[in-house]
């Protein structure tokens, strides 16, 4: 008999180990289905059919989402997509990506290994989705959070749809270019909108924590013709900068919100951070400006 090495019999169990979980993923998404009357007939939970309209969940606001809350939905729009990470522990992979509702209010949402190839390119900066069934959970202090009580987790039986429909009341704070550069604004956090007038190449370079950092560097232009210097690290500088290294020659209107400044030979500028997103022609009356 031929022997069985250890990488042939770790895929074995990995494959076995995906059907046996998408396999009970269909019997609890029927089994749901079936007990909640959204299943018409049993022959339709053994086909393993199932229909979830829109109008059997409670659409929420992200702060009105309680711990462990079931049937609920939210309409949202991306303002950070996130980058892989790999974690020390058992090696699992997390990623990371950043919304804000038709209220303003914003969380993140994590993905883990089991459900990153599922969404990964399902999500996409500036688009909107109604989003069905996430896990719903406290933050974990330890680490930064753009949501004071909760954060969101994506579990296989999640449901994602595109909503291109919806719109935004969003709740910024804008600052003036003039006030960042000349004032002190030490560990406040600043949202800021301006015309891309260049975007600069992405920089790659190892630090003593990552073997694989990023950076990017984008200025912005305002009416008065003055400018700002955002830098751009990460995930930000490589998901959200690409986009924009794309866009430069249009010249788009662009918010950023939840930037630091950060004296550089004697003028300010802003530094992103994890929980800094962006928003492509916000719908606000500084983007209408701008764009008129």
């Amino acid at each position: 008999m031929r022997e069985v090495t250890a990488a042939r019999k770790k895929a074995i169990e990995d494959k076995v180990l995906k059907k046996t979980l998408a396999t009970w993923t269909k019997i609890q998404e029927l089994k749901y289905s079936f007990e909640s009357g959204r299943a018409s007939s049993t022959k339709e939970l053994n086909n393993f059919k199932i229909s979830t309209p829109v109008n059997n969940y409670t659409v929420v606001s992200i702060n009105s989402l309680k711990e462990k809350q079931k049937d609920a939905a939210i309409r949202v729009i991306v303002v950070r997509q996130g980058i892989l990470m790999e974690t020390q522990l058992n090696s699992k992979s997390i990623r990371k990506l950043i919304f804000k509702d038709e209220k303003g209010d914003m969380t993140h949402e994590l993905l883990f290994t089991s459900t990153i190839q599922q969404f990964q390119n399902q999500m996409r900066n500036n688009n909107s989705y109604l989003i069905f069934d996430p896990i719903v959970k406290q933050i974990n202090q330890s680490f930064p959070n753009v949501n004071p009580k909760l954060e969101l987790i994506f579990q296989v039986t999640t449901r994602i749809e595109v909503k291109p429909d919806i719109s935004y009341a969003l709740n910024f704070s804008f600052k003036q270019f003039a006030d960042i550069k000349n004032n002190s604004w030490k560990d406040e956090y600043h949202d800021v909108i301006g015309i891309v007038k260049r975007v600069k190449h992405l920089v790659c370079f190892k630090t003593s924590k990552k073997p694989t950092a990023y950076r990017r560097e984008i200025i912005l232009i305002n009416p008065m013709l003055d400018t700002i210097t955002l830098t751009l690290w990460d995930d930000l500088a490589f998901n959200e900068g690409l986009l924009l290294e794309a866009m430069e020659t249009e010249h788009p209107v662009i918010a950023f919100f939840n930037m630091k400044a950060q004296s550089y030979q004697g003028v300010n500028q802003l530094l992103s951070f994890s929980t800094t997103g962006m928003l492509r022609n916000p719908i606000c009356a500084e983007a209408k400006d701008l764009n008129s």
